[in-house]
């Protein structure tokens, strides 16, 4: 937004505040019901932008999820309105940056000294904690909705700087947690509340702009002693790794980005992982995964088949050496003539030509 189109913006939110201002709004707040919270949410960020910092905590990220959520009530009146068409547009831009300034600031000032974030906007009903970061690092690579929440919440707080300044192994937790829970809140795998797309997709763009600057994919990841065999934790893996490509084609610039492959490659590598430790997994899919998964197994296979290190790649991985050849001929049997194009392959945007899928809508 230029300066002009700034002052502009602010014009109009004085207009609205000087309509609908209330110094009193936090105390209604507190007291309203029913469509009346959001509104009073909304009122009181619009009315004291610094609200939310006066407040303790909880209090705080409740009024600020009710105020997002009045927000949203808005847009859906007020769709495609720019913040200078209004003054209610400007005052739904501004009450949304306000609430993500305070998120921001709460992201900067909590990082303890060992690089492990103590408190971060969260999905869930309270601020995470330490002990919920330990938790997830416990678990790792599996999370629980609480942990998945948690990273999500963080990694669209920082952005893709702030994720990549994060200490090892923080920044890797972070980056899985989030991405197999923007997965889970994909294809409507979530208990809870889901994420909002806005979350989901800011947290993909951040993990995939976090891949280029540091080089790290989140999908490279051992499998655990528990949460499953092996085979069923690299199953689990590719599944999420597939809906966060799938997600992640709809981005600009969808799979011709740069950091796209990670998603790809993470599909790919623990399908093959997945075969290669249990042909029978692939028996019990549903029609439609089954042949994406024995899809993205055999390019794997073709990859590495391709590749003079190959075998070796397969020992680094800690895999049967006759892999290669025993997947190929299980996925073969599954998809005969070679692999099923992925749901953005083939359409305009893209290298293979078509419109890049937009992500489901949840």
């Amino acid at each position: 937004m230029t300066k002009k189109n700034g002052e502009h913006v602010e014009a109009l939110f004085r207009r609205w505040l000087n309509s609908h201002g209330c110094a009193e709004a936090v105390g209604f707040w507190k007291a309203a019901t029913g469509i009346k919270v959001g509104e009073y949410a909304f009122t009181a960020i619009a009315s004291d932008r610094s609200v939310l910092s006066k407040m303790p905590m909880n209090a705080a990220e409740k009024l600020a999820r009710d105020a997002e959520d009045y927000v949203k009530t808005l847009r859906s009146v007020f769709d495609g309105t720019s913040p200078g068409e209004s003054p209610a547009s400007a005052a739904m831009h501004v009450v949304s940056q306000a609430v993500l300034a305070w998120r921001r600031r709460r992201t900067s000032t909590a990082i303890s000294g060992d690089g492990l974030q103590m408190a971060r906007p969260d999905f869930e009903s309270s601020a995470p904690n330490g002990e919920t970061w330990e938790e997830a690092l416990k678990t790792y690579p599996q999370f629980s909705e609480a942990t998945g929440a948690m990273t999500l919440a963080a990694v669209v707080a920082l952005g893709a700087r702030g994720l990549a300044n994060m200490q090892k192994p923080w920044d890797r937790v972070g980056a899985l947690g989030a991405a197999r829970y923007a997965a889970r809140a994909s294809r409507g795998d979530l208990v809870r509340p889901a994420p909002s797309l806005v979350h989901v997709l800011s947290g993909i763009s951040a993990i995939q702009e976090y891949a280029i600057t540091t080089g790290r994919s989140p999908w490279d990841v051992a499998y655990a002693r528990r949460g499953g065999s092996p085979a069923t934790q690299a199953l689990r893996l590719a599944r999420d790794a597939a809906a966060c490509c799938d997600i992640a084609a709809g981005l600009p610039g969808g799979p011709d980005a740069q950091g796209f492959p990670i998603w790809v490659e993470g599909e790919e590598r623990h399908a093959f992982a997945s075969m290669s430790l249990d042909r029978s997994l692939v028996m019990g899919m549903v029609f439609d995964e089954a042949l994406r998964f024995a899809s993205s197994a055999l390019r794997r296979a073709d990859k590495l088949a391709a590749l003079p290190d190959g075998p070796a790649i397969l020992e680094a991985e800690g895999l049967p050496p006759d892999s290669l050849k025993m997947v190929a001929v299980v996925a073969r049997a599954v998809v005969p003539n070679g692999p099923r194009p992925r749901p953005w392959e083939g359409k305009a945007g893209n290298s293979t030509g078509g419109t890049v899928g937009q992500p489901k809508v949840w």
